[in-house]
């Protein structure tokens, strides 16, 4: 799903681009907070995981891509986050972790990053 989302916006301007991976964030912390929000919803908590996973899985391949116009500390930073965040997946699938608000809390930062909020 995010990987078709996402390849629409590799066709659109910047502006245009930032909206989608805004959408794209809020999505998947609305998911994250849903299973927050129901503690032992099992299916919930998987399908706000793999919709995390599933958006930063190609947000990676993007920054890591050799055309990336970004500048190469700020692909690193995020390339990072990326990984942690993925890190932080698995040991929620695992049951070694019940912590959702820091997943929410990095992807509501990179979004208002996007949107240049705070």
């Amino acid at each position: 799903m995010f990987r078709a989302y996402y390849s629409e916006i590799a066709a659109d301007d910047q502006s245009t681009a930032r909206k989608h991976e805004c959408a794209a964030l809020t999505q998947v912390v609305d998911r994250l907070t849903a299973a927050r929000n129901a503690p032992g919803d099992e299916s919930r908590l998987v399908e706000a995981l793999d919709g995390m996973e599933a958006l930063w899985g190609v947000l990676m391949q993007d920054i890591a891509s050799s055309g990336n116009a970004l500048p190469l500390d700020l692909r690193a930073s995020l390339f990072s986050i990326g990984r942690w965040l993925f890190s932080r997946a698995s040991d929620l699938r695992a049951g070694r972790s019940v912590d959702l608000d820091s997943l929410i809390d990095v992807n509501v930062a990179i979004r208002n990053g996007l949107q240049g909020t705070t």
